[in-house]
C-alpha cells in the first residue's frame, strides 16, 4: 500500500535538506552559478539622459566607491529556475556580494499544485494569441507534478530553506497558496522556519470565482502563510477597513487598544456601496476589503494569476522597512516589484517562464520605474540540465533532449561522436538537424560546418 503524505513528508523534507545543503556547499566552488546581465533597461524618463550607466559610475566614484567595491543597489528582474537564481544571489558577484541574510521581506505565490495549464495570452495589434511555456521552461518543470503533491512538496522544500538562508534575521516570509496543497506546504515550513517563528495564516477573501464542484461550500479565499526569521521581526501596524451598518463603539482586550483610527464614509466604489459607513481599525488576518484582479481591471496584464497591487502593498508595509529590500521567486505578472517601487522599496524578481518576464519588463518600463537590470542564469540549460538529470550529465545529453524535440532521428554514432546530429524525414528529403553548444553564440562558422556536413553526411 502506497504510503500516504503525511508518512512520505519528513523523507521529502530530508532529501529536500539535502539538495540545499548541496548548493550551498558549492557556492564558493570555481563553477558556481552565476548572473549574467542581458540587459540595463532604462524607462522612458531616464532614456533623455546621457549615458546613466556611465552618469551612475561617476556618482560611485565622486562618493569613493573603487571598481572592486559594493556597487550601488540596481533593482533585478531574473529569468530562469529560482533554484538556480538564488544560488547565485547567495554567491554574490563582482557587483553586488552574497545576500545572505539581507533580504528584508520574501513573498512568494508559487504554483497552487492545481493542474491547471496555465498559458499566457499575448495581445497584438488586431489579434491575441495563447503562447504556452518555452521548450526549456518545459523541461524544468513538465515533470515536476508527475508523482502528484508529493513531487510538489519536493521542488518546494529546497527552495524554501534557500530563501530563508537569503532572509535578515529581521526579515519575514508570505507565502501565498490556496486549499490544494497550502496546508501542507505549511507542515514543511513548520520544519524549515520553526513552528515558534509561525506568525499567521492569513485569509485572503474575495469576491470572483468560487464556483462549486460538486458539492460542498463555494471556496472563496486564498491563504498567506507568514512566518518570521526569528523571534525580532520588522512589523509595523496597519490598518484596514472595516465596513457595518452601525459601528460599535471601540473597545479593549487586555489593556490594549483594538487599533480604532477613524471612522470614515466610503466614497468609492471598492466595497459596492458607496457612502457605506467604514472605521479604520488594526489590521487582522482575514482580508476581506481587497478585490481581485477584474477582467477589464487597470492594473490586469491578462497574466492568469494576476494579484492586485493592494495585497502586496498591505504586506509590503507591514513587513518591509523604507528602502529595505523584497525578493519574490515567484515573480508572475511583476506585482511585487511593481508595489515595491511604489513604496520605495529595493526589489529582485524571478520567474522560470519568460512570457512572466517580458510581461513584468513591460509593467515597470509603463510605470517608468528607475533603470533596473534584466538578468539571466549563465549557461542556463546546462544548469537546468544538471539539476534535473543528475551526476552523470553530459552536454551530449542535452543535445540529445533539443534533437527529440525536433522529432530527429540521431545519426550513428561513428558519424555523430557528440550526439548532436540528427535527421528528419519529408516526402523523401532528409534534412540535417545540429544541436549548437547553449554555451556560445551560433555564428556563421557554425553554419557553414553544418552546411558541409549535409552535403558529405546525406548527399547534399
Amino acid at each position: 500500500m502506497p504510503k500516504s503524505l503525511l508518512e512520505q513528508l519528513p523523507k521529502i523534507v530530508e532529501e529536500g535538506r539535502k539538495q540545499a545543503e548541496k548548493i550551498l556547499e558549492g557556492l564558493e566552488g570555481r563553477h558556481r552559478v552565476r548572473l549574467q546581465t542581458r540587459e540595463l533597461v532604462l524607462p522612458a524618463r531616464h532614456s533623455t539622459q546621457d549615458d546613466w550607466a556611465a552618469q551612475q559610475a561617476r556618482a560611485a566614484r565622486h562618493a569613493g566607491i573603487a571598481s572592486g567595491d559594493e556597487q550601488p543597489w540596481i533593482n533585478r528582474l531574473i529569468y530562469g529556475d529560482n533554484l538556480l537564481a538564488m544560488a547565485a544571489l547567495l554567491a554574490g558577484d563582482e557587483a553586488t556580494p552574497s545576500l545572505r541574510g539581507k533580504v528584508d521581506l520574501i513573498y512568494i505565490d508559487p504554483p497552487f499544485d492545481s493542474k491547471a495549464d496555465y498559458r499566457t495570452k499575448v495581445t497584438l495589434p488586431g489579434v491575441e494569441l495563447e503562447q504556452r511555456p518555452a521548450v526549456i521552461e518545459q523541461f524544468a518543470y513538465s515533470d515536476t507534478w508527475s508523482e502528484g503533491t508529493a513531487s510538489y512538496l519536493a521542488m518546494m522544500v529546497p527552495r524554501l530553506i534557500l530563501m530563508r538562508e537569503l532572509l535578515a534575521d529581521t526579515g519575514s516570509i508570505y507565502v501565498h497558496l490556496d486549499w490544494h496543497v497550502g496546508h501542507y506546504v505549511k507542515m514543511a515550513m513548520d520544519d524549515v522556519f520553526g513552528r515558534k517563528f509561525f506568525m499567521n495564516e492569513i485569509v485572503w477573501g474575495y469576491k470572483t470565482g468560487g464556483i462549486p464542484e460538486a458539492f460542498g461550500f463555494a471556496k472563496k479565499h486564498d491563504a498567506i502563510f507568514a512566518y518570521a526569521k526569528s523571534n525580532k521581526p520588522i512589523f509595523n501596524d496597519i490598518t484596514q477597513k472595516s465596513y457595518a451598518k452601525t459601528l460599535p463603539e471601540p473597545h479593549t482586550e487586555s489593556g490594549r487598544s483594538l487599533g480604532v483610527v477613524r471612522d470614515d464614509v466610503c466614497d468609492l466604489c471598492e466595497c459596492g456601496h458607496p457612502g457605506q459607513k467604514y472605521r479604520l481599525v488594526r489590521c487582522r488576518d482575514v482580508w476581506d476589503d481587497i478585490q481581485s484582479i477584474f477582467r477589464n481591471d487597470i492594473q490586469g496584464t491578462g497574466y492568469a494569476t494576476q494579484k492586485p497591487e493592494k495585497l502586496l502593498e498591505r504586506i509590503i508595509r507591514a513587513s518591509c522597512p523604507e528602502d529595505g529590500l523584497i525578493a519574490d521567486f515567484f515573480g508572475g505578472s511583476g506585482t511585487t516589484a511593481a508595489v515595491a517601487e511604489k513604496l520605495g522599496r529595493r526589489w529582485i524578481t524571478v520567474d522560470i517562464g519568460k512570457p512572466a518576464c517580458l510581461i513584468t519588463r513591460k509593467r515597470l518600463i509603463d510605470q517608468e520605474v528607475k533603470p533596473f537590470l534584466y538578468q539571466a542564469i549563465g549557461d542556463y540549460q546546462v544548469e537546468a540540465a544538471k539539476t534535473h538529470l543528475g551526476r552523470g550529465f553530459r552536454m551530449g545529453d542535452l543535445a540529445e533532449i533539443v534533437l527529440s524535440l525536433y522529432d530527429a532521428l540521431p545519426l550513428p554514432p561513428d558519424e555523430n561522436p557528440q550526439r548532436n546530429l540528427g535527421q528528419v524525414g519529408f516526402q523523401g528529403h532528409k534534412t540535417l538537424v545540429l544541436a549548437d553548444s547553449p554555451n556560445k553564440l551560433t555564428g556563421a562558422a557554425t553554419l557553414k560546418r553544418a552546411v558541409a556536413m549535409r552535403d558529405n553526411l546525406m548527399g547534399g
